[in-house]
């Protein structure tokens, strides 16, 4: 397929995409009021102290964290101290023993 074809096919694409945006908009208009409190409620339940696992890179820990207020999660680093013991979250049991519930 030529360049001119890509484009032309590309065009196509947009112009179905924009006029399915406008029927989505035309029909979900009356449901507004609902979107907007299903919106509410649902944010009012979520918990703002939830992160992520720790993942190792090097000598320091990345994670994720979601605070108050803010709409997006923080990427947060910390460095990994030599005292520190640090478990991956791609193997969290290992070193784990089941049977006394301690770590080896």
């Amino acid at each position: 397929m030529s360049s001119l074809n890509d484009r032309v096919a590309m065009r196509h694409m947009d112009i179905y995409m924009e006029q399915e945006e406008k029927y989505l908009e035309a029909v979900m208009m009356n449901t507004e009021r609902l979107q907007s409190k299903l919106q509410s409620e649902m944010g009012s339940r979520l918990q703002y102290d939830l992160s992520t696992p720790p993942l190792m890179w090097g000598p320091w820990l990345y994670y994720r964290r979601v605070e108050e207020e803010k709409p997006y999660p923080v990427l947060c680093r910390r460095l990994l101290k030599l005292n520190d013991k640090f478990v991956s979250n791609k193997s969290p049991f290992t070193g784990f023993d089941f049977t006394s519930g301690k770590t080896n």
